[in-house]
């Protein structure tokens, strides 16, 4: 892909899984104590399905010859970093959010124990650190536009 593409891809396509990330938070934020179990359901899958999304970019292999995969954007000894930066809690999260969200599996959990809960703190810190990372590895030909950047990272920074 061409480097004003690669440029194109980030700001639309990354920047979105981001945005989205950031306002499913806000969304089961502003949907809890309505006791509404559908709609915190709603705005929780899309919170892990963006997580998901967010995570397989950064530190996967293609599966797919169309899939953009962080790697491609930051040079080899950077994503070398960024991949060690993939904590064990982080890939338990990711492979439960697989199996719950994506998947009906006979591992999900029956009723309402405690450690059904999601911590969605942890997750998105975890997940914004690395997309901070990321974005500060992107060579000077990719960064993204600073007005973009500000804004997700005003984002990021009130949640």
């Amino acid at each position: 892909m061409e480097e004003n593409n690669l440029k194109s891809f980030l700001e639309e396509h990354f920047i979105y899984e981001v945005n989205m990330f950031c306002t499913s938070l806000e969304s089961i934020i502003a949907f809890k104590g309505q006791n509404n179990f559908w709609i915190n359901n709603l705005a929780l899958e899309n919170f892990l399905l963006h997580f998901r999304n967010i995570i397989e970019f950064l530190y996967f292999d293609k599966k797919c010859s169309d899939d953009a995969r962080a790697k491609e954007f930051i040079s080899s000894d950077n994503w070398s970093l960024l991949k060690k930066s993939y904590s064990d809690e982080t890939k338990k999260l990711y492979i439960r959010a697989c199996k719950e969200i994506s998947h009906l599996t006979y591992s999900r959990f029956y009723g309402t124990p405690p450690e059904k809960q999601w911590d969605l703190s942890k997750i998105f810190k975890e997940t914004t650190k690395e997309v901070k990372n990321f974005l500060n590895y992107l060579p000077d030909n990719l960064c993204i536009k600073v007005s973009i950047r500000n804004e997700l990272e005003n984002r990021i920074n009130k949640l």
